[in-house]
């Protein structure tokens, strides 16, 4: 019976819901099989990043799932792959591969209760992972559980780990206390240039009050200063949640869309900014430029040239340099009553100097 079991080949399932350490713990890459992580694939098909993922990046990660698993069980090859066992087709596939003479093997991992689930999910998601409100872990933990008793009757053999483990606070101060030490630690590191030391502290002061606004709006410019544009859009969206009339947040959120050229995700947020400030130069030149971007010119111009309004009338007067830079972008948008006026402008300034020449005007 031994000999015959090893010559078998063997489905391993490595299963639990969001947060109960399944790719800590039990990362199906160190089984020696074969294997497939949907949520890394998801994220290499996004870019690295399993932040907003895009409809097409799961849709085309859930093929190659399937067709993995299938392929593997039609030629009897060894595998290992993971599973929530609510949102994919784990039991069917079990059931297909016990058919064809597989060891179906299952590793479950859960927690005592769904809180310490939540906590887990929401620090990782400041760190890059998978973004799930609470409702949806909530909903994926009871799911899951259920799941368990139908799985423990498809698989050969099921074990089951208790990860509830929650980390003990080395101090008894309050929370929220320690929210703002590591706030404070984290400034303290950033003004000094210590971005990934910030990053710490302020996903550390994040996980113990998730209302500190001033940490989720220092941990985005981090993010920022490390080149982390990814990070960073996710963290504004969460800052956004807690300053929903602070047009300040909606504008560090356009920029980190800008950067990564996801520019109708941008330019929403610029809409919002300038919901709130009208007359904000740049919202309004960014603005502009995501709707030239996704091919939009008319949508662009009437909002390219109230931005340079905006700066014509913020620039000091003897500002000929970029005076002239308005007048050429006007030309560049053929808008020639404008440009016309900031030329006229030039020649004023110019006029006006007692030498005659103005510094940047050649």
């Amino acid at each position: 019976m031994a000999s015959s079991d090893c010559r078998r080949p063997v489905m391993v399932v490595v299963a639990g819901a969001p947060g109960s350490g399944k790719s800590v713990l039990f990362p199906v890459h160190r089984t020696g099989f074969d294997h497939f992580n949907f949520h890394e694939r998801c994220a290499e098909l996004n870019d690295g990043s399993r932040v907003a993922l895009p409809a097409e990046a799961r849709t085309r990660a859930r093929r190659e799932h399937a067709r993995f698993i299938a392929e593997h069980v039609r030629y009897r090859r060894s595998f290992a792959v993971e599973s929530n066992l609510v949102e994919d087709a784990t039991l069917r596939h079990a059931r297909v591969a016990s058919r064809n003479g597989f060891i179906t093997r299952l590793i479950y991992l859960r927690a005592a209760d769904v809180e310490t689930l939540i906590e887990r999910v929401h620090k990782r998601s400041l760190g890059g992972g998978a973004v799930l409100c609470p409702e949806q872990v909530a909903e994926l933990y009871r799911g899951s559980i259920e799941k368990l008793d139908e799985a423990s009757a498809v698989f050969d053999s099921v074990t089951i780990f208790d990860n509830s483990h929650r980390p003990t606070p080395t101090t008894s101060r309050p929370r929220g206390e320690r929210a703002h030490a590591y706030l404070t630690a984290g400034l303290n590191a950033f003004e000094s240039g210590r971005f990934d030391e910030a990053v710490d502290a302020f996903r550390q002061a994040i996980f113990l009050d998730r209302e500190l606004a001033d940490a989720y709006q220092h941990l985005g410019l981090a993010y920022e200063r490390l080149g982390n544009w990814h990070l960073a859009r996710h963290v504004f969206f969460e800052l956004a949640r807690l300053r929903p009339d602070d047009p300040a947040t909606y504008f560090q959120l356009g920029m980190a869309c800008f950067e990564i050229h996801s520019w109708k995700e941008a330019a929403e947020a610029f809409r919002d900014v300038l919901a709130l400030r009208p007359t904000d130069a740049e919202a309004l030149q960014r603005l502009g430029v995501c709707y030239n971007a996704t091919g939009e010119p008319e949508k662009a111009v009437p909002f390219l040239l109230r931005a340079m309004s905006a700066k014509l009338s913020e620039l000091r007067p003897g500002d000929a340099s970029s005076q002239l830079h308005l007048a050429l972008a006007c030309c560049d948008l053929s808008a020639w009553p404008e440009a016309r006026s900031v030329f006229e402008e030039i020649r004023r300034i110019r006029n006006s100097e007692a030498n005659g020449e103005v510094k940047g005007v050649v």
